[in-house]
């Protein structure tokens, strides 16, 4: 059970890794969140690559966070959507359709997971696991 448990955590944990490195390379801008990425990855790499190597497919998965925050602010749309100001007047923006956005994410989520899976399942990666 702890061996499970402790997969699930380097799923998890690489799959943190995906969201913030795939963000990271939406956002250019932001070059400290790309060293976050890095920093954060190391001790990943460190402690579950010889325990859990097929958890890296967690990264997978993990690219699908940006996906859906894209889709959560065009739920509005497709389209133009206008909301009351509270000062009188409205604003008005243009929408994308967020469907594409969420397919996609789930696409990623559950190659990341098959992809976790086939290969634990077959041992991929096993060979360096001294066990």
């Amino acid at each position: 059970m702890v061996a499970r448990r402790n997969s699930i955590l380097a799923f998890v944990g690489w799959a943190l890794a995906g969201a913030v490195g795939a963000l990271g390379l939406l956002t250019l801008v932001l070059p400290g969140l790309l060293a976050a990425v890095v920093v954060g990855t190391v001790p990943l790499v460190l402690f579950f690559r010889l325990r859990e190597p097929y958890a890296a497919s967690g990264v997978i998965a993990g690219g699908s966070l940006p996906l859906f925050y894209v889709a959560w602010l065009n739920r509005q749309g497709p389209g133009e959507y206008c909301h009351a100001l509270s000062g009188g007047g409205q604003e008005c923006t243009d929408m994308w359709s967020p469907w594409p956005w969420a397919a996609l994410g789930v696409v990623l989520i559950g190659a990341g997971v098959a992809v976790y899976v086939v290969a634990r399942t077959h041992g991929w990666g096993a060979q360096a696991v001294p066990r």
